[in-house]
């Protein structure tokens, strides 16, 4: 049996590659010989880059940057492989 797990993140408490992680562990409990696709997925927002990262793979820098009200604040950016 072929299982994929494709959540999107739990806000505030889980990332998606997070929940597909404890969701496959469930699984892998339940059913020892299941073939287990782990496929975060994101809707767009929050958590989109961590996602595509995982994928493809990719490096994060923090950056200070100009904030919308002019103060700084930081930035995640995502370089991809």
């Amino acid at each position: 049996m072929r299982v994929v797990v494709a959540p999107d993140k739990f806000k505030g408490t889980l990332s998606a590659p997070q929940a597909a992680d404890a969701i496959a562990a469930g699984v892998r409990r339940a059913r020892p010989d299941a073939e287990i696709v782990p496929l975060p997925v994101a809707d767009g927002g929050d958590g989109t880059a961590e996602v595509i990262r995982a994928a493809v793979g990719g490096e994060v820098d923090e950056l200070e940057v100009t904030g919308p009200l002019g103060a700084p604040v930081v930035a995640a950016l995502t370089r991809l492989a």
